[in-house]
């Protein structure tokens, strides 16, 4: 049985900044939408799959906000 896919309209914008990434063993992102954890061993790769949840699973516009 097939299933029919429908895109849905981004909702909204989020901004993610790598300080919202924290250092244990693993960097550790947690969704505060939903509660989704992001463990991976380099920051740049949580970061990035943090992204793609945000956008895959909420619909959200996700702006990556460079810290200085």
């Amino acid at each position: 049985m097939a299933q029919k896919q429908v895109k849905q309209e981004k909702t909204g914008t989020m901004v993610l900044r790598m300080s919202d990434v924290r250092p244990t063993t693993m960097h550790v992102w947690i969704c505060p939408l939903c509660g989704y954890v992001v463990a991976e061993f380099s920051p740049a790769k949580a970061l990035s799959a943090a992204k793609l949840h945000l956008e895959r699973k909420h619909y959200l516009n996700v702006v990556v906000e460079e810290e200085k």
